[in-house]
């Protein structure tokens, strides 16, 4: 029946009619209907129904009849998630539920008597992290209870004189290990007490010293001291903003961090465009406000009219179509300006920096027998015709194909090598220093040996050619494309190793030549040790093993998510019941399941990192952002349509036909008011979707992936080597020895190393791959609002120009405190990054097809979606035609000669010693051959004199280069002395001698 009109309690009036006869719900159907129930959110509005349970089915919000208040009205229930309310007499009005709703169970009564609904497992939850909450607390204090009660009893047992304590420093001293003592009494030991907590702290001031900022102000220091910059320049670019000029972050740091300024520009016209269509007016929120408060207007059923073709949503709709294309456009043009400006940064960069790969370039198909650095100049300096013009050459060696065994030798050497040169340079002490380190370096100078004899170490089939100026360089890149391997056919008998092997390194690339590459890469980002993976593994990892652990990981977190949904949101959402941003439950999982996501991202970091096999360092951060994004992309889009997609909710704005369809015209007015409602509620979701987002995965993220590590480590450290928690070969000790980098946890020593506390400590470099992931998510996020009739969008831009400030001076000038030292030498991670936005902004446009459906110009769903599709890859290729035209016209690289200051290259050996790293410092096999075998046959290194300009001069021990910590290759008092007396060096520099930093 038509809906009537409420006067007063009990009393209805006939809608649209002159009549204004006072009457009840029954007298209007002749008493088959005595029962009156209100339209939803609109309680001025009733429609008679037969019984108290036709109640619920048209209005949830209605569960029962109250005979107290009103015995022929259908009134709501102060139980919620109630599907069957009572008022039994006995109870004097107090309600109690029969039946709760789907997914809801009865609780604080008898069956049929409840007195709350409730989550079935929202009592199970609760009740699990408070047990496992309670479980770890039990356990902490429990280790540290026993602990406390071990070490009273062996202190009580440690009573002694201070001339006897002094007599045990100064053995121990002279016996680092205490062979012989009780295990009890050792553990707490002054000796290695002190030396343990000396270890701990000299790792952790290593870890700072590489951070990005301390380093780029040792650049700074550096020209200071030289007399290159004023004390002006030093202060200000070293302390208050890094100077592009001068400093050594790299080109992709500069890149990210325009990038980040292009974010704030995106959204704050996102912002100012969605604000200028606000929906509601002043008088449409003081009407919706009153009719859902219950204050009944003169003529309801002129209000509804009101609210539905008059109301701002229509006309919402309209705008929305030309804000859509409106804003594309501008975002569009903004963006391929944004990237003209960024090609043009990349060229002048590269222009006016000299770097290692700028006079540097890659042969591809090398033999596998050609293991001699020697005999490749000399080989190369003939077909060249660049006789002493090559400044040397750099072999990659096929470190995949070791066995475990063998590379993990070789990595335990060059850490010996690393803590024996700042054993010997004065930064470390015999204390902190591996047990007999010197015996450890001559032992593992005659394994590497037996390495080299057994023929195991091969040339992977790709080498690098440095020249010792750039136009020798350019000319043999221009005038060669390769070279012939006959070139390269020489045996035992002339020099070189013998041939036993077939070619690997030529099947994957050309049977018949070596072929010449540019670089496009600095040493400090090549993975030596990811050489000579073959293009078909290379190809299976990348293309078929990858893609099925991403589909693996999707589909895990969707079935989490869904759990999650399906069993504590949906019957929230699908019976309209408020309440559930209050429930604990829902919270707490919704937490977990948001940090469920970060793990599944780590994975993804991890299996990138560790399964793709790449060489460089840039290939690793430009895939895991592809593979990251489209992971956040699917499962946010997952959760967002979870979130918008509900029974009550209508997207067509505009009413069915009343001559065609009667019945679904009274209908969609009867629950239009409940819709638009529930939308704006969909519309806030997002928005607290979007909060949660940035609260939990960047905010907590940044937390976990830069101070928690550290943190970490610093507490398992001190737990293990200096408060001995949990007792000796404890479960606990084992579990934390167990986390402690390779080669440093696996003994029982109560000993630690500076150096297994240095690795330990290490403080994570900055993941680019990580920041352009949130700028992609982020803004898409924001733009996906457009699809909803809501003010929340308004809102929600406005929380992206927030994140996008405070993001960007984070980023720039406090975590570059705190990120590791890094190589961001290529613009890869750009340019992966400026493809995928054009995903963002292309969602645009088929908003206003959308937005066409909701008003009824089109009138298929089907057919709407198809068509969005198409508009979206149309207005991507749009998008792509633009960047290429722009790389087309503008460049990237510059592949010719740098302009130089005052018109002379400086020669790669200037540039060299500006990096302070080489193609040889950073390649481990090379380092191990010039320190143990130099004149290996077959494997020789490079003749002595050229061997010299390898290493910068103040690397003079010649050994394997850490980006951020080159300090330690030089003498500690030489370094300390001169740095002390710069401006930055006393306020930053420690000045003190006799401790070991």
């Amino acid at each position: 029946p038509e809906p009537l009109q409420v006067l007063r309690p009990g009393f209805y009036a006939t809608v649209g009619k002159e009549s204004r006869n006072v009457t009840s719900c029954a007298e209007f159907t002749g008493g088959s209907c005595p029962f009156a129930v209100p339209f939803p959110e609109l309680p001025c509005m009733v429609n008679c129904v037969a019984t108290e349970a036709d109640c619920i089915e048209y209005n949830r919000h209605t569960p029962g009849v109250n005979p107290f208040v009103d015995p022929h009205a259908c009134a709501s229930c102060s139980i919620t998630a109630c599907k069957a309310c009572e008022y039994p007499a006995d109870l004097h009005g107090a309600p109690i539920c029969r039946e709760c709703f789907d997914g809801f169970i009865g609780s604080g009564g008898e069956d049929g008597r409840w007195r709350a609904c409730e989550l079935w497992d929202a009592g199970a939850v609760s009740t699990t992290a408070t047990v496992l909450g309670g479980l770890v607390a039990v356990g902490v204090v429990l280790i540290f209870v026993t602990t406390a009660i071990g070490a009273c009893h062996v202190c009580s047992n440690r009573q002694r004189s201070e001339k006897e304590a002094a007599q045990d420093n100064e053995n121990s001293m002279r016996q680092p290990l205490l062979d012989g003592l009780d295990e009890r009494y050792h553990i707490l030991h002054p000796a290695n007490y002190r030396a343990n907590i000396e270890a701990i702290r000299q790792g952790l001031e290593f870890s700072i010293m590489a951070s990005i900022k301390l380093t780029s102000i040792r650049r700074l220091d550096r020209l200071f001291q030289a007399g290159k910059i004023s004390l002006t320049r030093l202060i200000c670019r070293g302390l208050l903003d890094s100077d592009t000029d001068l400093s050594d972050m790299g080109m992709g740091l500069f890149l990210f961090f325009n990038s980040q300024k292009f974010l704030i520009v995106v959204s704050l016209i996102a912002w100012m465009a969605v604000k200028q269509q606000e929906m509601p007016s002043a008088e449409y929120q003081a009407l919706s406000s009153a009719v859902s408060a219950g204050e009944c207007p003169t003529a309801p059923m002129d209000v509804i009219a009101a609210l539905v073709e008059q109301s701002p949503h229509a006309e919402y709709a309209k705008n929305s179509r030309l804000t859509s294309l409106g804003l594309w456009l501008v975002l569009l043009l903004l963006s391929w300006g944004f990237h003209c400006y960024q090609q043009n940064y990349i060229t002048w960069y590269d222009r006016t920096h000299q770097t290692a790969e700028d006079y540097t370039l890659r042969l591809l198909g090398l033999p596998p027998h050609v293991t001699s650095e020697r005999r490749l100049q000399d080989i190369l300096e003939r077909e060249f015709h660049m006789e002493g013009k090559i400044h040397g050459v750099c072999i990659c060696y096929n470190m995949v194909e070791l066995s475990p065994e063998d590379r993990g030798m070789i990595e335990e050497m060059i850490e010996h090598i690393t803590e024996h040169d700042t054993l010997m340079n004065g930064w470390s002490s015999e204390r902190t220093c591996t047990p007999h380190l010197e015996d450890k370096v001559a032992g593992d100078a005659e394994k590497f040996r037996n390495l080299l004899l057994e023929g195991k170490l091969r040339n992977s089939g790709e080498a690098y050619v440095v020249f010792s100026r750039q136009v020798d360089m350019v000319q043999v890149q221009e005038e060669r494309r390769g070279i012939r391997k006959a070139a390269f056919a020489f045996g035992a008998d002339d020099g070189g190793a013998i041939q036993n092997g077939a070619d690997r390194g030529a099947s994957d690339v050309s049977p018949e030549f070596v072929l010449i590459t540019s670089t496009q890469a600095e040493p400090a980002s090549i993975r030596f040790y990811e050489y000579a993976v073959s293009k078909a593994v290379s190809n299976w990892n990348n293309n078929v093993k990858m893609p099925i652990r991403m589909i693996i990981y999707i589909g895990l977190y969707t079935v989490a998510a869904q759990l999650f949904y399906s069993s504590m949101v949906r019957p929230w959402q699908d019976n309209l019941i408020e309440g559930a941003e209050g429930s604990g439950a829902v919270n707490l999982i919704g937490k977990l399941v948001i940090l469920f996501n970060f793990a599944i991202q780590t994975m993804v970091m991890i299996d990138v990192e560790h399964f793709g096999k790449f060489k460089y360092l840039a290939d690793v951060d430009q895939r895991t952002f592809l593979w990251n994004t489209l992971l956040l992309v699917i499962t946010n889009l997952y959760l967002m349509m979870q979130e918008c997609y509900r029974s009550s909710l209508r997207w067509n704005i505009m009413p069915p036909d009343l001559a065609k369809h009667p019945e679904a015209w009274w209908e969609w007015r009867r629950t239009w008011f409940q819709a638009t409602k529930v939308e704006g509620e969909v519309a806030e979701r997002l928005a607290a979707l979007m909060s949660e987002q940035i609260m939990m995965l960047y905010i907590i993220g940044e937390v976990a992936n830069v101070i928690a590590p550290v943190a970490f480590y610093w507490f398992a450290l001190r737990a293990i080597f200096v408060w001995n928690l949990g007792g000796d070969n404890s479960r606990v000790q084992r579990l934390l020895r167990s986390m402690l980098p390779e080669h440093g946890g696996e003994d029982k020593s109560p000993r630690v190393t500076a150096r297994v506390a240095e690795r330990a400590q290490i403080l994570v470099p900055l993941l680019l791959w990580m920041e352009y992931t949130y700028i992609v998510v982020f803004a898409w996020m924001a733009l996906f609002t457009l699809f909803l009739a809501t003010d929340e969008g308004s809102a929600v831009c406005r929380l992206l120009v927030g994140f996008s400030v405070i993001f960007y001076i984070w980023q720039r000038y406090v975590m570059l405190w705190l990120y590791g030292k890094a190589t961001y030498d290529t613009e890869k991670s750009y340019q992966a990054f400026i493809r995928v936005w054009g995903c963002v902004i292309s969602i645009l446009p088929p908003v206003a097809v959308w937005w066409s459906y909701r008003l009824g110009d089109i009138k298929e769903e089907s057919f709407t979606y198809m068509v969005m599709a198409m508009i979206f890859a149309l207005a991507a290729l749009i998008y792509l035609y633009g960047l290429w035209t722009i790389e087309w016209f503008v460049g990237s690289r510059y592949d010719s000669v740098d302009d130089f200051v005052g018109g002379k290259d400086p020669g790669y050996t200037e540039v060299m010693e500006s990096e302070c790293y080489s193609w040889w410092n950073t390649n481990p096999v090379y380092v191990l051959k010039s320190r143990f075998c130099p004149e290996q046959p077959g494997y020789e290194v490079h003749r002595p004199e050229a061997q010299e300009l390898l290493w910068p001069e103040r690397q003079r021990r010649k050994g394997f280069f850490e980006l951020g910590k080159f300090f330690r290759h030089e003498d500690k008092e030489s370094w300390m002395q001169k740095h002390s007396m710069s401006p930055l060096g006393r306020g930053i520099w420690p000045t003190h001698s006799e401790e070991p930093f």
